[in-house]
């Protein structure tokens, strides 16, 4: 069959389903006030706790809805004499019916009988009309052409008896059957997609979370993927089970249902589907968490949006947020997900502010601060005269005493925003009805005048209001229920053609008015909206408004923000899901404002950086093969490793060119391996004149420069490929590093004899032997001047740095394998789907520092760079600032300053400002005619030039080096 027009949100609201099957349905009644006249025909049976339905599979009968409390008679089985001869005057106005007989001569276990004097009608044609209520006595039979009813005949017995009680005792009768329902409902193994090669690795009964509506069946996890069984599944033709991949699965975070911790969220994907999954205790919710974290895809997925807005603390958020790394949209949603808000959940919606009052203007300046709503003021108090009488109705109210009737935020209100994406939620958030005309959302303008004047109506909105971008809205969020296809602002539109009536000054009900400055457009409006939202003053004053709704000042008649439900929640949770509810209180303290923009215009200053010279070209090397894997320069020689595994020294100088030239490859001594791929560190020092090289088969090598010979070898100083080295001169120790995620500190002791003054020997004691537990990419150390121990960090393949304390004047350790002190998460909003990262790690000051603070620069595949201050003394990560042009490579000059490389081709001199929390560009000068596609390496020393005078060279693949002088 195909699509159906039943679903959840054809039930009353707190109503379940609990029996689907195909059958047959024929009604007999009096041809008087009949709406449909004799309805016959094909379709499915669906039993639920308070009715029964019948959805035919001809679009043009509606369907029929029976309630429980409306039948008087029920029977299993056809009518005997007697009841024939009560009922003939139902089959005498049923004139033509030819199956008569059959209703008399059907097995007892195919057919079930009913008679009702009430008879509801719903969604002729699929279209969400207002319920059709006859009351007329009528005769109802129902056959399984295909299996029995028996089944069908005991529940509808039992749910008729609880029906007929007083509502609180109902209720504890219907919550019993469903309990009994679920119990005896076990899993379909028929269902699962790789049969029984899919064990459970847990199967439990649960419900899921809709708009004002709930699915009872079972979760069921595999090695393959998550299902869910309703427990009215079964019957022929039908498919309810819903199956989702692991794989995809992108998130999953606790939540509360009811006020109750019952409830989980699962994302498929960044914007969806969702499920929220609610469980008979806390116990088995957090049982089943913990299992799809350790078997389930969303682990992998940690830069993903949703993950890290809900996984990330409120610390990182709100860095993230003054950063200008996330947008105003970004951060109220994130602090939304935090608080407990979800989409599915209508009683706890996401809640944003009013931005704009001005919906009058022909065109909107959102330069003028008088084009938005006061956000330090709550949404009762901005009309003072209202506050002034419902402050007065506080003092002659009897305890307990609130100031708002009504909430912000609630069912209500969100069905009132989206009634034209879902107006099945207002048919049965209203009992089968639409709202009165003149109540429902047709008129921006007029809303937001209501909001500042009515006595009950303090509605925020919701962020569909937003929303320019479909990936903002999980897949089964309201506005994207209807299948149609979404556009900013298509909730304003009454695309479905529905009737919703006229108003009294004659007005019909449909598109929403907009203001003038929209020009009729429901896009434009969402994006002057958005960009409102994303705007200076909003910036600057939205921390206000968190306060009051996730901050301090929430629940506060001090503030003019206590609601209803703030005062009664705690006395009868279920008041929350008819009114709304508070979201948590997130900050107890007032919330940050958020950092100014900074210009992006370079800083005037004494800072220079030179015409760009030729400091060398590998002339001799003319096979356009061979190509430059890594180099550095010193002042004098640049040494160089190329693809061919050749090892290159040439002297820079006027006066030496073609002198002190050295080639080495390994493949023609006695050392039987390459050096493909590796990296390597030039020590300059009085005593030393050595280059440390290392090989993709983990070995270390030392080279006396003077001597032009290899000094030492260290074979299988790792497992892996050496991907960084670094010398500390001070206490001659080589730290060196691997892609098997090892960190190992070698103490290097100089040659005795004639050669000491020039020969480092190669490591002789492993000091410290780290383990970062992942692909590493790049290390980087720095002296603590507080204690003289060295800081060393390693930025890994999941996209965080680790950073350790290391004491290496000690030539020995008894704790050789420490681990790391710090841990450093990147929080860049463009890399949340960013896994690749550069290299360039490297350490870099403040240069206003005015405590114990230094810095780490990285960056990512996509040249978005990030500064991470870090406390030596506390010993933790302070802040993140970013640089916001794309880089290509870059390099630490001195202890404040880097240079860059971006995309732009330009070269960058850059230092941090603490106190700014930016990254400054203090000089700029392009590369001109140097192909940056060439471009290897960069990189920095220091030049004879005088105090501040650096060189900054730029190797490229091919054999050219550049370089120019930088001052400051």
């Amino acid at each position: 069959m195909g699509e159906r027009r039943f679903s959840v949100y054809t039930l009353e609201e707190g109503e379940v389903l609990l029996w689907d099957t195909v059958a047959e349905y024929q009604r007999f009644g009096s041809l008087n006030n009949e709406a449909f006249g004799a309805l016959k025909g094909t379709g499915r049976l669906k039993v639920a706790t308070h009715a029964l339905y019948f959805d035919f599979d001809d679009w043009s009968l509606p369907i029929i809805k029976l309630l429980f409390k409306d039948i008087y008679f029920f029977k299993e089985g056809g009518l005997n004499p007697s009841e024939v001869s009560e009922f003939l005057d139902f089959f005498e106005a049923s004139s033509g019916n030819s199956d008569f007989p059959l209703i008399k001569g059907c097995d007892a276990v195919s057919i079930v009988t009913l008679r009702s004097d009430t008879i509801t009608f719903l969604k002729e044609e699929g279209y969400d009309h207002p319920h059709i209520r006859e009351s007329v006595s009528s005769l109802h039979t129902l056959y399984s052409p295909y299996s029995t009813l028996e089944a069908v005949y005991t529940l509808c017995s039992e749910l008729l008896i609880a029906n007929q009680l007083d509502r609180e005792e109902r209720d504890l009768r219907l919550r019993e059957i469903v309990a009994s329902r679920r119990k005896v409902t076990p899993f379909d193994i028929t269902w699962l997609q790789f049969g029984l090669s899919e064990p459970a690795i847990f199967d439990e009964p649960c419900f899921l979370v809709y708009p004002l509506s709930e699915d009872h069946g079972r979760i069921r996890l595999t090695n393959c993927n998550v299902y869910f069984m309703p427990i009215h599944s079964g019957g022929f033709d039908s498919s309810p089970v819903e199956r989702h991949s692991i794989s995809s699965i992108y998130c999953v975070r606790t939540l509360e249902y009811r006020s109750l911790p019952h409830a989980l969220e699962i994302w498929f994907s960044e914007c969806g589907p969702i499920w929220m999954v609610v469980f008979d205790n806390q116990e088995m919710r957090d049982k089943v968490h913990k299992q799809l974290m350790e078997r389930t895809a969303a682990k992998e997925h940690k830069n993903s949006f949703i993950y890290l807005s809900v996984s990330l603390s409120l610390d990182s958020l709100l860095d993230l947020w003054q950063k200008r790394k996330i947008s105003n949209y970004e951060y109220l949603l994130a602090l939304n997900f935090q608080s407990g808000r979800t989409f599915l959940d209508i009683s706890q919606y996401p809640v944003f502010p009013w931005i704009l009052s001005d919906y009058k203007s022909e065109n909107i300046d959102l330069e003028d601060p008088q084009s938005y709503r006061k956000l330090d003021t709550s949404i009762g108090a901005l009309n003072l005269e209202r506050l002034n009488t419902l402050m007065q109705r506080y003092k002659d109210m009897p305890s307990p005493k609130f100031l708002y009737g009504s909430h912000y935020s609630s069912p209500c209100s969100v069905v009132h925003f989206l009634v034209r994406s879902a107006p099945f939620l207002m048919l049965k958030l209203q009992n089968g009805r639409y709202d009165h005309p003149d109540r429902l959302f047709r008129d921006v303008s007029e809303t937001w005048i209501n909001v500042n004047n009515q006595v009950n109506n303090f509605n925020e909105l919701v962020p569909e209001f937003f929303s320019i971008g479909e990936n903002e809205l999980p897949e089964n969020s309201i506005t994207r229920l209807s299948g149609r296809t979404w556009y900013p602002g298509n909730f304003l539109v009454n695309e479905q053609g529905v009737h919703f009536g006229t108003c009294q000054d004659g007005r019909t009900v449909d598109n929403v008015e907009l203001p003038p400055w929209a020009k009729g457009s429901p896009s434009e409006y969402i994006k002057v909206n958005r960009k409102a939202l994303e705007s200076d003053y909003v910036g600057k004053h939205l921390h206000h408004w968190i306060d009051l709704v996730f901050g301090y000042k929430s629940r506060s008649l001090e503030n003019y923000n206590l609601f209803f439900t703030d005062v009664f929640e705690t006395q009868r949770p279920e008041i929350a899901a008819e009114f709304g509810r508070t979201p948590k209180r997130m900050f107890s303290a007032p919330h940050p404002s958020r950092n100014l923009d900074v210009s992006e215009e370079i800083v005037q200053s004494k800072s220079v950086i030179g015409e760009f010279f030729k400091l060398h070209e590998f002339t001799q090397i003319s096979d356009e093969s061979k190509l430059i894997v890594d180099a550095t320069v010193t002042r004098d020689i640049v040494f160089t490793v190329w693809n061919d595994g050749a090892f290159l020294s040439h002297a820079l100088s006027t006066e030496d060119v073609g002198k002190h030239y050295r080639r080495l490859s390994l493949s023609s001594s006695s050392v039987e391996e390459r050096l493909r791929n590796c990296k390597f560190t030039v020590v300059r020092e009085t005593s030393t004149d050595c280059v440390i090289l290392g090989t993709d088969t983990g070995s270390l090598l030392f080279y006396s420069v003077s001597l032009g010979i290899l000094s030492n070898i260290c074979i299988d100083a790792h497992q892996g490929e050496l991907c960084s080295i670094l010398f500390d001169a001070q206490s001659n120790t080589v730290i060196s590093s691997s892609k098997d995620g090892s960190i190992r500190c070698w103490a290097c002791e100089k040659e005795s004899g004639p050669l000491s003054t020039y020969v480092l020997s190669g490591p002789g004691r492993l000091v410290y032997d780290l383990d970062a537990e992942d692909i590493i990419h790049d290390i980087a150390m720095e002296q603590d001047p507080v204690d003289a121990q060295t800081m060393l960090a390693a930025i890994v393949d999941n996209v965080y740095v680790l950073v350790w304390k290391l004491d290496l004047s000690c030539r020995h350790s008894d704790d050789p394998v420490l681990r790391p002190l710090i841990k450093i998460a990147s929080s860049l909003s463009n890399t949340f789907r960013n896994t690749a990262i550069k290299e360039g790690l490297c350490f870099c000051e403040p240069w206003d520092n005015t405590g114990d603070n230094t810095g780490l620069v990285w960056a990512f595949s996509d040249g978005t760079m990030e500064y991470n201050v870090v406390d030596r003394r506390n010993r933790r990560h302070v802040s993140s600032m970013e640089w916001r042009n794309q880089a290509i490579f870059w390099s630490r000059v001195d202890k404040c300053h880097i240079i860059v490389l971006d995309c732009n081709g330009q070269l960058n001199l850059v230092r941090v400002a603490f106190a700014q929390g930016k990254m400054e560009t203090m000089a700029t000068r392009s590369l001109g005619d140097i192909n940056t596609g060439e471009v290897n390496k960069i990189g920095c020393y220091v030049s004879n030039a005088g105090e501040n005078s650096f060189v900054a060279y730029i190797v490229l693949r091919t054999g050219k080096i550049y370089g120019c002088y930088l001052s400051f």
